[in-house]
């Protein structure tokens, strides 16, 4: 998939900030369009690069890309508040990865938010998509 957005880097201080990201991508999107939240490029002082976006193979010039690539992937629904996805992130990586028999791949994990998404209110659920191999 070819993903184009508005690309922000942060740290895990500042990653608060992304949802303002999301408040200023908003105008580019349609009702009911799936977007998705890309983290990629980490460093080793914890700093990553975040891309909101929406999958396309026609971006315009002035927004960032980045592809993901077709690979495995461990999905999570998350269907509660948009404000506590990150407890939901934390028990991915602290409780059910080391859990499992499955190791994190180098390549962008995502949030995918459906047409059932609402911005505005910020119910509906995601997807979080992290790449995995066996």
């Amino acid at each position: 998939m070819l993903i184009a957005g508005l690309k922000e880097r942060y740290s895990c201080d500042s990653s608060a900030a992304i949802a303002s990201q999301w408040q200023r991508f908003a105008p580019h999107l349609k009702a009911g369009q799936t977007t998705y939240g890309v983290k990629y490029n980490p460093d080793d002082e914890g700093t990553f690069d975040y891309l909101c976006g929406i999958e396309t193979s026609d971006p315009p010039a002035d927004w960032t890309t980045v592809r993901i690539p077709e690979q495995k992937y461990a999905v999570f629904t998350h269907k509660a508040h948009i404000s506590t996805v990150g407890h939901t992130h934390s028990t991915i990586w602290s409780q059910w990865l080391p859990e499992s028999d499955l190791k994190v791949t180098q390549a962008p994990d995502f949030e995918k938010d459906g047409p059932e998404f609402n911005g505005q209110t910020g119910e509906g659920g995601l997807e979080i998509w992290i790449p995995v191999d066996m």
